[in-house]
């Protein structure tokens, strides 16, 4: 099993493109749950959290829901790892905006969701969805675009380029505070 400690034992320089180059080496080894299988807890939640940080600096949240739905599951716990209690409780309102019987997955069905989510004009091809009344998926959407707003909010002063250590100081912490630990 592959673990922080291995990783950060020599490590003197915790930078966006050490963090970079350990990601891309974990995504070798498979899928989300492959890669949960074969590291420890706390490499993991390195993993899930460097993820995270790094594709919402390229587009933000909601293309990182839109694109990666296989690690929103891991999102609320990485984010209570990383003690963003705020932005935890922010994520999961967003996460609440979508139908209850949404299946987090890359699939057809998920794509038509986000699309229902993202605008009431894109048609969609789901059912399920196309039963719901067109003034109860303009609220659903206007909800999710309020609360996607407050979450960049809370997100870009702290993961923003100009941000402490370009925005990777959650990450730093966590591992300081696991190596302290060891």
């Amino acid at each position: 099993m592959l673990t922080l400690k291995e990783l950060i034992k020599n490590q003197k320089d915790f930078t966006e493109d050490f963090f970079a180059e350990v990601s891309d080496k974990l995504w070798e080894i498979g899928g989300v749950e492959e890669i949960k299988n074969q590291t420890d807890e706390d490499l993991f939640l390195f993993h899930i959290a460097v993820n995270i940080i790094g594709n919402w600096k390229g587009d933000g949240w909601w293309e990182f829901i839109c694109n990666y739905p296989q690690l929103i599951r891991y999102v609320p716990d990485t984010l209570a790892a990383l003690k963003l209690s705020d932005m935890k409780t922010a994520f999961e309102n967003v996460i609440k905006c979508f139908p209850e019987n949404t299946i987090f997955e890359d699939s057809a069905v998920y794509v038509d969701t986000v699309n229902f989510l993202q605008n009431v004009r894109f048609k969609i091809r789901d059912v399920y969805l196309n039963s719901i009344p067109a003034d109860r998926r303009k609220e659903m959407s206007e909800t999710l675009h309020k609360n996607i707003d407050y979450l960049e909010s809370l997100t870009d002063k702290r993961w923003g380029y100009e941000a402490i250590n370009g925005g990777w100081s959650d990450v730093i912490d966590f591992i300081k505070e696991r190596k302290e630990h060891m």
